[in-house]
C-alpha cells in the first residue's frame, strides 16, 4: 500500500495538507542552458518548445500568468458565495430586529411577495426542462462540470478520513469559515467541556467532520456529542424515509436520541422532550446542526413548503438547546415562501450573526423532477452567537412552541386557524 506524509499542523484549518518530503540525494547548482560551461546540454528555442507555428504563447507572453490569475478570482468566488446579516444596536440602546411576543407568533395568514414569487417561477420552469433529461446523463454532466468534483478525492487521499461524503465535505469548509467552535471551552482540566448536539444527522457526516477539525485543530478540548436521526432499525420506517447507512450509529449507538418512541422523528413532541431530558447530561450545548430534509419527488416544486414544518422544528429544538452564545447550523433551500423569510426574522432577533452560506464542496446543478426533488446543493444557515436571555428560554421551553409548530402546519396546508 502506498505510504502518504505524514500530516502537516498549520493554522489556516485546513491541516490535512501533507507535508513535502525532502530529497535525500543533493542536488547540483543550476546552470543556465546557454551557459558554455554546460556540457551536454541542448539549447531550446522558442520555436521548439512552442511549436514552429504562430503560438498564443509567443504573442502573448502574459496570456499564461493572467488565466493562472482569473483562476484564482474563479475560486474565491466559487468559495464566497454567502450573504449576512447582524444585529446591531441603535445610539438609543433599541436593536434592529426585536423578538415578537408569544401571542403573535404564526397569528397572521400566508403571505406572497411577487418578485420572490417571480423567481420561484422561473426556477421551476427550469426544473421542469430537466424533468426531460435522462437522469444518468444529467448526474454524469453535472459531476464532469462540478469545478469541485475532486475535492472529495483529495481529501480521502491526503486526509484519510472517516466516510467522507458530500454532507462532510460541507460541514469541514464551515467549521473552518465560522467560528462556531468558542475559543473559551479550549485548555485545561476544570474548563467547561464543549458540548453538540447534531440533529437529522444520520448516518453521521457532521459529527465525523467535527471530530476530524477537533483533532486537528482542537485536540486538548474535552468533546461530548449527541446524535438523533430517524432510526434506521425500526421497523414501522420505512427504508426509502431514512438513510439505512448505520456503520457509525452501530458504533456509537450510547450516543444517538431516537426518542421515547424509538422513530427519531423530530417533529414528535415527546421526542423532542427526550432529546431535551438527555442533553441535560452533558450540560451546556454550544454547538446544534440540523441537516434534515424530506422527499420532495412527489411535488419538487414545492420543496420549501414541505420542508418547512421539519426546518421550523429543527430551529425550535435548537433554541431549546443552546446556551448563551452558542451556535446553530441548520440546512435551507430556497427563501421564497413567507414561512422562510419569517423563520429568518426570527433567527435575526436571537442571534447576533446569521450567514446564509453555500459551500463550495455542495452541488451545484438543478435536480431533475425525476430524482431527488432538490434545487441542487442546499443553502447553509450559520447563527452565533445565541442571544436567548432567562427570560426569552421560557418561550421556547413552554409546551405552548407546539402549539406553533401546529400552526405551521396548518399554515403550510392553507387551513384556516381556529
Amino acid at each position: 500500500m502506498e505510504q502518504y506524509p505524514e500530516c502537516a499542523s498549520v493554522g489556516d484549518g485546513f491541516s490535512f495538507r501533507p507535508q513535502r518530503e525532502k530529497c535525500s540525494t543533493k542536488l547540483s547548482s543550476c546552470r543556465l542552458l546557454s551557459d558554455p560551461s554546460s556540457k551536454g546540454t541542448v539549447s531550446r528555442s522558442v520555436e521548439e518548445r512552442y511549436g514552429r507555428h504562430d503560438s498564443q504563447f509567443m504573442n502573448f507572453p502574459l496570456l499564461e500568468y493572467t488565466d493562472h490569475i482569473q483562476a484564482q478570482m474563479d475560486i474565491e468566488e466559487h468559495f464566497n458565495k454567502q450573504f449576512s446579516f447582524m444585529q446591531r444596536t441603535n445610539e438609543d440602546g433599541s436593536v434592529n430586529w426585536v423578538l415578537p411576543s408569544a401571542d403573535r407568533m404564526y397569528t397572521s395568514p400566508v403571505w406572497k411577495d411577487d418578485t420572490l414569487q417571480a423567481m420561484k417561477m422561473s426556477l421551476n420552469h427550469v426544473k421542469k426542462q430537466l424533468g426531460e433529461k435522462d437522469i444518468a446523463v444529467w448526474h454524469n454532466h453535472t459531476s464532469n462540470t462540478n469545478p469541485s468534483q475532486k475535492i472529495s478525492y483529495a481529501v480521502k487521499r491526503r486526509a484519510q478520513p472517516e466516510m467522507v461524503t458530500q454532507a462532510w465535505l460541507k460541514f469541514y469548509e464551515i467549521v473552518n469559515a465560522y467560528p462556531i467552535v468558542p475559543l473559551d471551552v479550549e485548555g485545561e482540566e476544570g474548563h467547561v467541556p464543549f458540548n453538540s448536539v447534531h440533529l437529522c444527522e444520520a448516518p453521521g457526516a457532521f459529527i465525523l467532520a467535527l471530530n476530524h477539525y477537533l483533532a486537528l485543530n482542537r485536540w486538548s478540548l474535552k468533546w461530548q456529542w449527541l446524535g438523533n436521526s430517524l432510526n434506521p432499525y425500526y421497523e414501522g420506517i420505512s427504508s426509502d424515509q431514512c438513510i439505512s447507512e448505520d456503520r457509525f450509529i452501530f458504533l456509537t449507538l450510547k450516543n444517538w436520541a431516537f426518542g421515547k418512541d424509538n422513530t427519531g422523528d423530530l417533529m414528535a413532541r415527546n421526542n423532542l422532550d427526550d432529546i431535551l431530558e438527555r442533553s441535560k447530561a452533558l450540560g451546556s450545548i454550544h454547538l446544534v446542526t440540523a441537516d434534515g430534509s424530506v422527499d420532495c419527488q412527489a411535488n419538487p416544486g414545492e420543496q420549501e413548503e414541505t420542508t418547512h414544518v421539519l426546518h421550523l422544528c429543527e430551529v425550535i429544538a435548537g433554541l431549546c438547546l443552546l446556551v448563551t452564545g452558542g451556535a446553530l447550523v441548520i440546512k435551507k433551500f430556497t427563501f421564497f415562501e413567507s414561512e422562510s423569510v419569517c423563520l429568518m426574522y426570527l433567527l435575526s432577533c436571537l442571534f447576533q450573526e446569521i450567514h446564509v452560506y453555500k459551500p463550495g464542496t455542495s452541488k451545484q446543478g438543478l435536480s431533475p423532477d425525476g430524482g431527488s426533488g432538490g434545487s441542487g446543493g442546499a443553502l447553509q444557515i450559520v447563527a452565533y452567537p445565541s442571544l436567548l436571555q432567562e427570560d426569552q428560554y421560557n418561550v421556547f421551553h413552554h409546551y405552548n412552541m407546539y402549539y406553533y409548530i401546529h400552526c405551521a402546519q396548518l399554515l403550510c396546508q392553507n387551513i384556516e386557524i381556529d
